[in-house]
């Protein structure tokens, strides 16, 4: 490391040189991260509970079951029977009131998460942002069943001991370029920009159909919630969204690669260009690319583009930046 440091203070080393090897080693230290994935191997999971001013005056066991969760009253009961439900690291009686405030945590041993695609890879990266290609299926944060084996967890773990905000969603089903912000103030700058849906998203799908047209429009809403599976259907009710497409070539087996342009004022990603396509009637979805652009937080810089190709097998990208 050393050596390295010296060399770039006396030798002329290129911007984009200097970027490459850094993305050479963030993106070793994640594949060290990631072998094996950290949820896979038994752990103590501790789940925080926050108490909000409403449950003041409620009992445990009344709150919890408030919280609908997948656990019956009879399985906070035993939870908490076991010594697996916490305060200040005292173990709680069902009955027990509540205060606002008050932060309940629920142990559990032994936990071993569902596995998922580890292949995580940096883009691009400077002082402000970190930009990956997020693999599917991986869940961007914990939430479930996930905890550990989630993109913020271990992109956690790579920036540590900054604390990253990822500025947008991608369903746990859903890959593509994936925002981090590394401050609170790049992630005020960065996230309004896909509230108002300024950023610009891109497409390249392979996908089999037998239609003639080779440009249409679809603005089909889409669900606003993920299906059990991870995936998003049309739905009436659903988030405003638009799509364009264009055919970029015709190929004898009748798969086509497809270019579209995403304007959207949801954040169905991938999803809503799979389901406008299907809706449309083209067809089904083989294989395809994506490419995000968005404004960087120093105004004087250009706009940045980030491509991500989705191969077989293993999700790779590589980081471009223009307008």
């Amino acid at each position: 490391q050393r050596q390295m440091c010296i060399r770039d203070r006396y030798c002329h080393v290129t911007p984009e040189a200097r970027l490459k090897r850094r993305l050479e080693e963030r993106n070793a230290e994640l594949r060290k991260l990631a072998d094996p994935m950290p949820g896979s191997l038994p752990y103590e999971n501790r789940r925080p509970i926050h108490v909000p001013e409403r449950a003041a005056g409620d009992s445990v066991i009344s709150f919890l079951e408030s919280l609908r969760t997948i656990q019956t009253e009879q399985d906070w009961r035993d939870i908490i029977a076991a010594d697996q439900l916490l305060i200040d690291e005292t173990p709680v009686k069902a009955e027990q009131i509540l205060k606002p405030g008050q932060r309940l945590i629920h142990v559990i041993p032994h936990t071993v998460e569902p596995p998922v695609n580890s292949a995580i890879r940096v883009l691009f990266e400077d002082d402000d942002l970190l930009i990956v290609n997020k693999p599917a299926p991986l869940p961007m944060h914990p939430c479930g069943r996930f905890n550990r084996n989630s993109l913020l967890y271990i992109l956690e773990q790579l920036l540590q001991p900054m604390r990253p905000r990822l500025v947008h969603r991608l369903d746990a089903n859903t890959s593509g370029v994936v925002v981090c912000a590394k401050t609170r103030k790049a992630a005020r700058g960065i996230q309004p920009q896909f509230e108002t849906g300024t950023v610009a998203k891109r497409y390249l799908a392979r996908v089999h159909w037998q239609q003639s047209e080779d440009g249409f429009e679809s603005t089909a809403p889409i669900s606003r919630e993920p299906t059990t599976n991870g995936g998003r259907t049309i739905d009436p009710d659903g988030l405003p969204s638009h799509t364009r497409f264009k055919v970029l070539e015709r190929n004898d087996d009748e798969t086509h690669p497809v270019d579209h342009p995403r304007g959207s004022d949801g954040d169905a990603g991938r999803h809503e260009a799979k389901h406008h396509r299907q809706d449309e009637d083209h067809g089904e979805e083989r294989k395809g690319d994506a490419s995000l652009g968005l404004r960087h937080l120093d105004e004087g810089r250009p706009g940045i583009r980030f491509d991500a190709p989705c191969r077989e097998g293993e999700a790779q990208g590589e980081g471009v930046v223009g307008r």
